[in-house]
């Protein structure tokens, strides 16, 4: 979660034009506006992220098991009772350990997943929680693209069906609103990162999650350089020390989710994004 001072909150609570009705209880202030990224805050490297805007909530990956109760907290603490879309990008167990929790806590509309397996406990978990009544199950061979409203969500699964390494597997997300664009391309490595550097028109993204949690690669090196991010985020402590240089060169701001949970908020008229996380007290990482 974010930390933040008690003056601040009761600033923001004011902003956000919250009042209290003659219960005494604090009330909605309406429908809310704009888009909100938040990346959730994770003691590991894991991956768990929540789209959301007035018209729809979208999840990509659900972090590792052990943290799944404070997971679903603070989904809770967001009045997340629905998801349009759950997308698993691959099956390791730092990217679907709380899968189950989410399919079990919350109405989930459209499951997307790779088509990788694994013989896991995550897995299994997640097998189970699938054979439900009303979930679509849908395993990508081609591109997909979703809207609600202002939001474009664009779906990138991975081209072979074989791959040596799980992480290659990874189905890549473009979200994109207000003109903005967000990237995730889950743990994708030197094969996956390969595809997205060949055929995909993806173009210059705004925010864009680092693929590996960070970690150093020659192809995630070039595919920095062709997606010309403004904003990274690492779920991790931090890049790896090549990545890092590269991100530097770039000029390229980088957020970790181990300094606390992410939030990126976009202006529906403007465009205009603002970043809440601790890490900004801090200068962020550098």
């Amino acid at each position: 979660m974010i930390r933040l001072a008690a003056v601040t909150a009761a600033v923001l609570l004011l902003l956000c034009g919250c009042k209290k009705d003659p219960s005494g209880q604090t009330a909605d202030a309406g429908p809310v506006t704009g888009l909100n990224v938040f990346f959730f805050e994770t003691r590991d490297d894991s991956d768990a992220i929540l789209i959301s805007s007035p018209e729809a909530n979208i999840m990509i990956d659900t972090g590792l098991y052990l943290e799944a109760p404070k997971l679903m907290d603070s989904l809770a603490e967001k009045h997340v009772e629905h998801l349009d879309i759950l997308v698993l990008t691959h099956p390791d167990k730092d990217h679907i350990g709380g899968a189950q929790s989410v399919l079990n806590g919350l109405q989930v509309d459209r499951l997307i997943m790779s088509r990788a397996t694994k013989n896991s406990e995550e897995q299994a978990l997640l097998s189970s929680a699938m054979d439900r009544e009303g979930l679509t199950v849908d395993i990508p061979t081609e591109t997909e693209t979703f809207e609600f409203g202002d939001l474009k969500i664009t779906v990138y699964p991975a081209w072979q069906e074989d791959y040596d390494k799980t992480n290659d597997y990874s189905v890549a997300v473009l979200a994109e609103y207000a003109g903005r664009r967000f990237f995730f391309p889950g743990d994708a490595e030197k094969e996956r990162v390969t595809e997205l550097l060949g055929e995909y028109d993806i173009g210059d993204v705004d925010v864009y999650k680092l693929p590996h949690h960070g970690r150093d690669g020659k192809k995630a090196d070039k595919l920095l350089e062709r997606l010309k991010p403004e904003y990274c985020v690492v779920t991790a402590a931090a890049p790896g020390e090549k990545t890092s240089a590269k991100l530097k060169e770039l000029g390229c701001a980088v957020y970790s989710t181990f300094d606390g949970e992410i939030r990126f908020m976009v202006d529906p008229e403007t465009g205009d994004i603002k970043i809440e996380n601790k890490s900004e007290t801090d200068g962020g990482i550098k």
